[in-house]
């Protein structure tokens, strides 16, 4: 964010700019857009662009890199993006030792563990909602192309799990396929894991359980003054519900078992469930969220 802010020039590449992608539509405010996208209708949906480019993003950014070619950045504007950076990787380093022992487990530390045992091969795919925002601010790809796959503006709790199967049987992956869901989402499409089970699809799916609909809890709290309503579950135990269905699980309570459990876990070439008992807090990017801090 703090980049975009001091930017004289946004280039965006295939996003609508919805609410909370631009916190409230206030991020961009008064900035210099070009906005490209492959379909006319999303150009200047939500901000106004100088310049609207509607096409394939490969090919329209190819044009632009040769039509800049001559042309170099700030030296001082590339040591801020890399300070930036710098500071990011501190804050992914500072995540673990901020744990405190015994309480839920802060769904940001999964991601940094998992930065540290994937590879380049690897494919992580993201259920929607808040699982799509811990995976999108602090899973860092290695690659290029399609090595994270979440349905950001599509709103599709439970596409996780069903879009892992289709990933794993195009048969072009060689790594493995991850999948990061809520609870609230892996409800949705729980009966394809007889599928995971009978294929053999070696998918390995971490659930963020956190016994609610996070996000909309948050609202509800925020929104109601907090009155929160049909948004909370009992407390499930998924490895079980997956030993059910002859699938191996692992149930992850404490912040000390989770790094061993990973490992172990990312090795075993069958199919995988490993439910995490994590904190309520999708204040990773939430406008709602930081407007009531500005509140309070």
């Amino acid at each position: 964010m703090e980049a975009v802010e001091k930017s004289d020039l946004i280039i965006v590449v295939g996003s609508k700019l919805p609410q909370y992608a631009t916190y409230n539509w206030k991020l961009l405010e008064n900035k210099n857009i070009i906005h490209i996208d492959i379909d006319p209708e999303e150009l200047e949906r939500n901000f106004p662009a100088l310049l609207k480019l509607a096409g394939d993003a490969k090919e329209t950014l190819r044009k632009l890199h040769y039509l800049l070619s001559g042309w170099k950045s700030e030296d001082e504007w590339v040591r801020f993006i890399y300070r930036l950076k710098e500071q990011q990787l501190k804050e992914f380093e500072k995540i673990n030792s901020d744990q405190p022992r015994g309480e839920a487990i802060d769904p940001r530390i999964i991601m940094v563990l998992l930065n540290k045992i994937t590879d380049e091969k690897d494919v992580l795919i993201s259920d929607a909602s808040s699982a799509s925002g811990w995976t999108a601010k602090y899973y860092m790809l290695k690659r290029g192309g399609r090595a994270y796959i979440a349905p950001r503006g599509f709103a599709g709790l439970g596409y996780g799990l069903p879009a892992s199967i289709g990933v794993y049987a195009s048969g072009v992956i060689n790594g493995r396929v991850i999948v990061v869901t809520g609870d609230g989402g892996f409800g949705y499409s729980i009966s394809e894991l007889e599928t995971i089970k009978r294929t053999g699809y070696p998918i390995m799916i971490i659930i963020l359980n956190d016994s609610a609909l996070g996000w909309i809890k948050l609202e509800q709290e925020i929104l109601q003054d907090g009155k929160v309503i049909s948004s909370t579950f009992l407390n499930i135990d998924y490895a079980r519900i997956a030993e059910s269905f002859g699938i191996k699980g692992y149930r992850v309570e404490r912040i000390q078992e989770l790094d061993k459990v990973l490992k172990e876990a990312y090795y075993i070439k069958e199919p995988i469930i490993i439910d995490v008992k994590t904190k309520t807090d999708p204040s990773f990017s939430h406008s709602l969220y930081k407007a009531s801090k500005k509140r309070s």
